[in-house]
């Protein structure tokens, strides 16, 4: 029967089948059936217009007025509020931003945000009166029927200014395969404390994810990067490699994922000499400029993740999350990294997360971190 068929390709995720079942069948599927491939085919606007037809008609039916509540959840606009004070080892950072997500066409996104990071350095650390910044970006998201292309502009305020960009395509080839490239420049750092404060890299980014299965997936990413300090002063170029494998330990709730993954980082140090630049670097680390130079590594681990669906998307109530990683990075030893946090929707049109990060060791900062983190989403 048709509803079968259309079960099978909505399982196997098949792009292809399912175009080839809305072309032919149309709205002889099933009202729910043809909003969710419509859905997964970037139509929201025709998912939204079927279950409101449906919704019209059987007005006791439950599933289709959830689905159709959360299809027009994603439809809507959003004002996202977030906040995160994290310790960083040899940096404290306490994170306040507001992003406004216009939808301006079916297809297409406009967002706009607004920040603020407070800087301070604890005793003992390289770094001295690190500055605050302040940031603005704007983004817009189009969705066709080759995937998902993002562009975005920003302006960075702190230790120097920046005007970062970066462009972006997300491509799935079919029901296995799917693609990913971005490129940026001025984007802010984020491998060491001193270069979040004062370094910037312009990047390329390619990854390649391919699924083995229904419940298993291996995927692969590629990164170069070249640094900079934000008054422009050389520091090197890096390569960052990493492959991954997952398995989706359970299929309902609540949802189990166990994966191990394995990569590489080489920095290659190529300091530039303009005194100008290097004046401003003196104020920030008097000790040289060591800490903006990071370290070349191999890592390895392990990584479970319960429920990590939930930082993610519109989800109807709330339910804790989880995520535990075990790590072995070469010059550091072992490491790990704990994640604990709830989120889902409060009062209905909204989405609350809530959490808290723990990590030793692993890629990044040396030492121990922590952080505590809230975001709220409101849609209207």
């Amino acid at each position: 029967p048709l509803w079968a068929e259309a079960a099978v390709a909505l399982a196997a995720d098949d792009a292809p089948m399912l175009a080839e079942l809305l072309a032919r069948h149309d709205t002889a599927l099933p009202a729910t059936q043809r909003a969710d491939i419509a859905q997964r085919l970037g139509r929201p606007d025709l998912a939204a217009s079927t279950l409101a037809d449906a919704a019209t008609d059987q007005h006791a039916n439950d599933e289709v007025h959830l689905q159709m509540s959360a299809v027009l959840l994603d439809q809507a606009h959003r004002l996202r509020l977030d906040a995160q004070a994290q310790h960083l080892g040899s940096l404290d950072e306490n994170a306040h931003s507001a992003q406004l997500r216009l939808r301006v066409a079916p297809r297409l996104k406009l967002t706009l945000t607004l920040g603020r990071t407070r800087r301070s350095a604890p005793r003992n650390s390289p770094l001295s009166n690190p500055a605050d910044a302040r940031h603005a970006a704007v983004e817009l998201t189009w969705t066709h029927d080759a995937g998902v292309t993002r562009f975005g502009v920003g302006r960075q305020f702190g230790f120097g200014d920046t005007t970062p960009w970066w462009l972006g395509h997300d491509a799935p080839l079919d029901r296995r395969w799917s693609l990913a490239v971005e490129i940026g420049a001025q984007l802010p750092a984020t491998e060491s404390s001193a270069l979040r404060v004062a370094g910037m890299k312009d990047q390329l980014l390619a990854s390649a994810t391919y699924g083995l299965s229904s419940r298993e997936r291996v995927s692969a990413q590629w990164a170069h990067s070249r640094y900079a300090s934000q008054h422009g002063l050389a520091l090197g170029r890096a390569d960052r490699w990493q492959l991954d494998y997952v398995h989706r330990l359970t299929t309902g709730a609540p949802e189990v994922e166990a994966g191990v993954y394995l990569g590489g980082y080489r920095f290659r140090a190529d300091v530039g000499s303009e005194a100008a630049a290097r004046a401003h670097l003196d104020a920030l680390l008097p000790g040289g400029l060591g800490p903006l130079l990071p370290d070349s590594y191999l890592f390895q681990g392990l990584r479970v993740e319960v429920n990590a669906r939930q930082r993610h998307g519109v989800q109807r109530a709330l339910v804790p999350y989880a995520a535990l990683d075990l790590n072995h990075v070469t010059g550091r030893g072992a490491g790990y990294g704990v994640t604990l946090g709830i989120g889902g929707a409060v009062f209905g049109a909204d989405q609350l997360d809530v959490g808290v990060q723990f990590e030793q060791g692993g890629e990044g900062e040396a030492g121990r971190s922590d952080a505590v983190f809230l975001n709220y989403q409101l849609f209207f």
